[in-house]
């Protein structure tokens, strides 16, 4: 039995350390970013859709290109390998941009 309990564009998100607004967090295969400032442990919100602009690899994307976060380098890329699936591209980028927009989780 299911139980309706939110919309679903946000989680609940609770940091050890605090964490800026617009910073992108990894929870095991869940990619979602903060949408304020939010003090060490305390309860704050996480946004899991949505169409966001992130920093991105020196990678050129086309719309729809499925984009991962790469959190040592702290962008996104096209590439796979050790990194989170995070969305699918919202518009192209060149690899000489420094950032994309990603549709959070589709």
């Amino acid at each position: 039995m299911a139980k309706y309990v939110a919309v679903g564009d946000s989680i609940d998100y609770t940091p050890s350390s605090e964490k800026n607004a617009g910073t992108v967090v990894v929870q095991s295969d869940l990619v979602g970013v903060t949408m304020a400032k939010i003090p060490a442990n305390t309860l704050g919100a996480l946004s899991i859709r949505g169409v966001w602009q992130v920093a991105k690899a020196a990678d050129t994307v086309a719309v729809g290109d499925s984009l991962y976060w790469d959190g040592g380098a702290g962008n996104a890329t096209t590439t796979s390998t050790a990194n989170t699936y995070m969305g699918k591209a919202a518009a192209a980028a060149a690899s000489s941009d420094s950032v994309v927009k990603v549709a959070l989780n589709v």
